[in-house]
């Protein structure tokens, strides 16, 4: 959240979450500033998300992370406004059905398009996204608060884009 407001990527991610249902019909009021935060992230020079960057983004050089579940706590959404670039979105999903717990998820996709069995993923880097990804995450600690509060979550990542090499990256929070 940026001067009291929602930022872009905020509201885009919860429309995304209300369209396939993972928030209930309970209207949200915010997400939640953490009060910590790290990510950091590499992509092959060959990747279109990537595009051969890499770097870092942390509540110690003053950037902001907002996070929130969804009520059924299937999704946590991560929002990463860097002090010197754009936001970056993060959305990390279990299989319809479940709760997002500690583990390995493989076959991971979009998470408007995972409302099956699949788990979803998706990395949005502030230079574009793209909605033909699959990939895999793993959850090293996850730990939620009442409604939609995310008290703390750590996930690794490695998002596919056909054609493409791998953006990879770390995401903790809390």
């Amino acid at each position: 959240m940026i001067g009291g407001t929602l930022s872009r990527r905020t509201l885009i991610t919860f429309a995304v979450a209300l369209s396939i249902g993972a928030l209930g019909s309970t209207p949200i009021a915010h997400a939640d500033p953490m009060s910590s935060g790290i990510h950091t992230w590499s992509g092959d020079k060959y990747d279109g998300l990537g595009g051969g960057r890499s770097g870092s983004q942390s509540t110690a050089a003053g950037d902001e992370f907002d996070a929130f579940a969804s009520f059924d706590h299937r999704m946590i959404s991560v929002t990463v406004n860097p002090s010197s670039e754009e936001s970056w979105g993060l959305d990390f999903a279990a299989p319809k059905g479940q709760v997002l717990a500690e583990g390995r998820y493989e076959g991971a996709v979009h998470p408007n398009i995972g409302l099956s069995d699949r788990p979803g993923l998706n990395v949005q880097p502030p230079w574009g996204t793209s909605s033909d990804i699959t990939g895999t995450f793993t959850v090293t600690d996850v730990s939620f608060g009442e409604g939609q509060k995310v008290e703390s979550f750590e996930v690794s990542y490695v998002q596919d884009r056909e054609g493409f090499e791998p953006l990879t990256g770390e995401l903790r929070v809390g």
